[in-house]
């Protein structure tokens, strides 16, 4: 309803005594008041915000019109602020239809009434808003302003308590927001390290006054939580790893919420705290567990929730930064690994830097690389690293294939990702490395076959990532690429250096010479070529078999020695070891029939796994053992074995050698000793006969030094007569004749003459060129002996003939006797003529018999040779026995051809063809004949004297020419006599002309000596050529 002025004014006055009492709230009765005095809509406060009017408080107030609204500066209100008047408009919608709010509420009527604060200065504005016009007279205006400033100091009362508390709300804002820009902050700084992390959660806990903070991840493959980061580290070590599995992680983080981790009470360990989930959208990254001072209420999830959210991307860009980081270094060491890799060719050199690097790069817990010994079928620790202070003492460590991760990765050749190490079967526990908690091994292969395996430990439980399987794969790979290239290298490289060692040894085998070099040589190279350490050699002697110690410790010296004792008594071992050749022994246990000293002392020395290799000369005598360790050898044993087969084969020709080196040196050390002080002379000349050497009894027997000998001819001590010989000597020996003997007439100093026998032949040369070697044998002695001897069977042959001599000589005289008693009785001349001419002539014939036995039996001694004629010298000879040959009633068949000279010694070839027809007289008896032939050939002349006589025994014809054998006289039957000199004076003077005699015989046919001679090329009288005799 409308009011009158008056009942305004008195409904003002009202008003402003009910405002006026203590204690009663001012502000809503008084704008309830004016509300219903004026009976307007909207009843406002507008109080001036800065330069503009800001409504504060209304009533009965309008969606729009909303508390804290600012008005436009076009608005009504906003002119009664500038002017400083009170607005009493009738018609607003007309005056004022530039003011949104008068427009937007349709009002007419409005009424502005400035309210002037402290100083005067208008601070506030009330402003009623009606939809007729308010017509305010003059009397209401001093009532109505005195209810408004009632109203507005109330209203000022309200809006600075309100704006005390606003301010208390800001500065828990203000705090809450330094507190999360300090976290977004620090947040914004995780990059790559956990400790960046751990510093933003410290700067948490000192802000909010709290005890620790933390944040655990979320393993979705796992389906476990895990402690990351923390405000203090020493949480790291006091949470122990959950071993619950969690099916979701909703229920991970209820569970933690409760205050469970693992077996340890959070509560107990923190008191209050708050974990709230660190997520982004459906992203679930971990938990952020708070732990409280004080009881954690409802605004402090305010504050805490925009700080999850702000730990969530910092967690999420750490795990991913160390994610690619872990990335970036396998990137790195997967170059590496295949750059610096390819230029190891030792794997001695190459697994420990895999391993090292590996290490140096990922930091696991331990490492290590097994390679399978195929032989063992074994897997063998090659390299490792890693906390394990003894871990490269594992080195040579053996496991078998049926146990163990690594032997199920190298059966199967797959990897195995095994990250709870307790829930795997094949997982075995190791004492030195009792931290493990998650292991990753793969295959390393090469060309489709496993070459070994690639170990990596982690002490933290989920330590691995599929990606990491990919990249340690990798790695394998490459190491196997290595691992074959290395091995091909070291199996060039030792081939190269196994012919370079045998090579050496065969250079070394042919300068060695003493026995104890040998061997020496033997052993060392065993070491070197067979990459063995540990060898022995046991050498053949006439007790067994004795150690050959060489740079061997003491003990091992004992128990060598001891070896060689115990197999000398296990004979029937050491010929089977001899016979079956080189072979290996790899199981003393199974070494069935060895005796067990040899078994233990084996053992005790190295050698329960060794290749033994005996040592045999080319007639198959045991020389000695060779026992080589087998136990750091990488090759198959085929392989070692043919190595060890071609070494020993070298080494049993060096022993061998050595022992004929051996021999040979005290061989030629008696060699020496014979040619130099043997009896006779030795030299050697050049073809021209130039002596080049000769030996210390040439020496003392011309008394002469030998270097006055070497150097000068030959010819220079041979007789100036007997020099054509000794050059005839030597032109046989230029030309076809490989041999040649002469006799020589030597001068001494000091004019004496020495007889010396030559024997001489020819050496080729293999750059060209001949040689003479000759031996001269002093025969002066000799040749005075052959002289009587020869005298000797002269006496002998006239002795054999002096019955038939006598009796000729019988009838010569009863001849001459009976002519002269004639002579003597006959009276007439031309008769005793013709007796006493017969007288003559038959003591002629006894005169020539007479001198034929002077001439044979004088002594002539060494004479020049002539020209003989062949004939003469048979019918001087036939002449001799011609009694003989008539007492027997032996026919001689002469058929001699005409016959060239040879140039000899006359008396020597008649003795020769005497004993011949001698001996053929003896062996007839009686009745029979004998043929005597000579012939002309184109450079020689055939004598053939045959009888038809016993013949000579089969077994006799080798010994007939031997000196003494005899078939007559006191060496014989002894119906005939004989010495058994003839047919060797024979043969002797025979050779010595230059001639060959044979002999063909028959028992009960006969027999017959062929003889030839050569033909001179001229007829010149010189000393003899050959000797008579010997």
């Amino acid at each position: 309803m409308a009011y009158s002025p008056a009942e305004r004014i008195k409904k003002l006055s009202q008003l402003e005594r009910f405002l006026s009492r203590e204690g009663m709230p001012v502000l809503l009765p008084a704008a309830i008041g004016l509300l219903e005095a004026y009976s307007a809509r909207v009843v406002r406060f507008e109080r001036l915000s800065g330069k503009q009017l800001e409504t504060q408080w209304l009533v009965r107030g309008e969606k729009n019109l909303k508390r804290g609204n600012l008005l436009p500066s076009n608005s009504v209100s906003q002119a009664v602020w500038r002017e400083n008047r009170l607005y009493n408009c009738d018609d607003a919608q007309k005056r004022f239809k530039a003011d949104p709010l008068v427009n937007e509420h349709k009002v007419n009527g409005y009424l502005g009434v400035p309210l002037p604060g402290k100083g005067g200065e208008v601070r506030m504005v009330l402003s009623f808003l009606a939809d007729t016009p308010l017509a305010v007279t003059e009397e209401e205006i001093h009532p109505l302003l005195r209810v408004a400033e009632r109203a507005a100091l109330e209203l000022e009362r309200v809006v600075l308590s309100r704006n005390h508390a606003v301010a208390e709300e800001l500065r828990a804002r203000n705090q809450q927001l330094e507190l999360l820009n300090a976290v977004t902050a620090a947040a914004g700084q995780v990059l790559d390290n956990p400790a960046q992390l751990e510093e933003t959660l410290a700067t948490i806990v000192n802000r909010l006054a709290a005890s620790t903070a933390l944040v655990f991840l979320w393993d979705d493959r796992a389906r476990k939580l895990s402690y990351f980061a923390g405000s203090d580290t020493r949480f790291k070590e006091m949470l122990p790893a959950p071993s619950r599995e969690f099916s979701s992680f909703n229920q991970a983080l209820e569970g933690l919420q409760e205050g469970i981790w693992g077996d340890l009470d959070v509560k107990k360990l923190f008191g209050d705290f708050l974990a709230l989930p660190l997520e982004i959208g459906d992203k679930k990254s971990g938990v952020f567990v708070l732990g409280a001072n004080r009881p954690v209420r409802e605004e402090h999830l305010a504050v805490l929730e925009p700080v999850a959210r702000q730990l969530t991307l910092a967690v999420d860009r750490l795990v991913h930064f160390q994610g690619e980081k872990r990335r970036l270094v396998q990137l790195e060491t997967l170059s590496q690994v295949a750059t610096r890799i390819a230029g190891f060719l030792s794997l001695d050199e190459l697994l420990p830097y895999v391993v090292g690097l590996l290490h140096e790069h990922f930091r696991y817990y331990q490492m290590h690389i097994f390679l399978l010994d195929e032989e063992t079928n074994e897997l063998v620790v090659m390299a490792g690293k890693g906390v394990y202070h003894g871990a490269q003492s594992t080195v040579g460590k053996r496991m078998v294939l049926e146990r163990g991760i690594n032997g199920q990765v190298a059966r199967t050749g797959k990897p195995l990702l095994v990250n709870d190490v307790s829930k795997e079967p094949a997982f075995q526990f190791v004492k030195e490395l009792p931290d493990t908690r998650s292991e990753l091994t793969v295959p390393i292969k090469a060309e489709g076959k496993v070459l070994g395996t690639l170990d990596i430990q982690s002490s933290q439980p989920e330590a691995f990532w599929p990606a990491d399987v990919l990249t340690l794969q990798t790695v394998a790979d490459q190491v196997g690429i290595a691992i074959t290239n290395a091995r091909l290298f070291e199996k060039s490289r030792k081939q190269n250096l196994r012919l370079s060692i045998l090579n050496r040894l065969s250079s070394e085998i042919a300068a060695a010479r003493e026995r104890k070099e040998v061997l020496e040589l033997i052993l060392e190279s065993a070491r070197k070529l067979l990459s063995s350490g540990h060898a022995l050699l046991l050498v053949s002697s006439g007790s067994g078999l004795e150690l050959f110690f060489h740079r061997l410790s003491v003990e091992e010296s004992r128990a060598g020695d001891r070896l060689a004792k115990e197999l000398s008594r296990a004979k029937d071992l050491v010929k089977a070891w001899a016979r079956e050749g080189a072979c290996w022994y790899h199981d003393l246990s199974r070494a069935d029939g060895w005796p067990r000293p040899v078994t233990e002392v084996l053992e005790r020395l190295g050698l329960s796994r060794f290749f033994c290799a005996p040592l045999l000369s080319r007639g198959g005598k045991l020389l000695a053992f060779l026992l080589i360790s087998a136990e750091n050898t990488h090759e198959s044993p085929e392989n070692f074995l043919r190595l060890v087969q071609a070494f020993a084969y070298q080494a049993q020709t060096a022993l061998e050698n050595a022992f004929l080196i051996q021999e040979l040196i005290t061989s030629e050390a008696k060699f020496t000793d014979l040619y130099e002080n043997a009896p006779d002379m030795y030299q050697t000349l050049d073809s021209s006969g130039v002596v080049l050497a000769c030996n210390r009894t040439q020496e003392k027997i011309l008394g002469i030094p030998k270097k006055e000998i070497v150097g000068r001819p030959f010819a220079d001590w041979v007789h100036p007569e007997a020099r054509p010989g000794w050059q005839e000597h030597l032109k046989q020996l230029s030309g076809s004749a490989e041999e040649s003997s002469c006799h020589v007439q030597l001068v001494l100093p000091g004019g004496a003459q020495m007889e010396a026998d030559v024997h001489s032949r020819r050496v080729v040369l293999r750059e060209g060129g001949c040689l003479v070697r000759s031996v001269l044998r002093d025969v002066t002695e000799k040749k005075k002996l052959e002289g009587q001897l020869l005298q000797s069977q002269k006496m002998e042959s006239i002795g054999t003939l002096a019955a038939g001599v006598a009796h000729e000589f019988n009838n010569f005289l009863g001849g001459i006797m009976g002519y002269a008693d004639l002579a003597l009785r006959v009276g007439r001349p031309e008769r005793m003529v013709k007796n006493l001419e017969e007288i003559i002539r038959i003591s002629e014939e006894a005169k020539e018999v007479v001198q034929q036995l002077l001439s044979f039996s004088k002594n002539v001694g060494e004479e020049t040779w002539l020209p003989v004629d062949m004939e003469k010298v048979l019918r001087e000879a036939a002449l001799l026995v011609t009694r003989e040959l008539h007492r027997q009633a032996i026919e001689l068949e002469w058929k001699v051809e005409k016959a060239p000279p040879i140039m000899g010694h006359h008396e020597q070839l008649v003795q020769v063809f005497l004993n011949l027809l001698i001996n053929a007289v003896h062996a007839i008896e009686q009745r029979g004949k004998i043929s005597v032939r000579l012939s002309a050939e184109e450079k020689s002349l055939r004598v053939e004297v045959a009888d038809t006589g016993s013949g000579i025994k089969p077994e006799n014809l080798s010994k007939i020419f031997d000196p003494f054998f005899s078939t007559k006289g006191v060496y014989g039957d002894g119906r005939q006599p004989g010495t058994g000199l003839g047919l060797t004076i024979c043969y002797n003077v025979v050779r010595a002309h230059g001639g060959d005699i044979t002999v063909a015989s028959e028992v009960g046919v006969g027999t017959t000596f062929s003889l030839k001679f050569p033909l001179p090329q001229q007829l010149t009288a010189h000393r003899p050529a050959k000797t008579t005799v010997g």
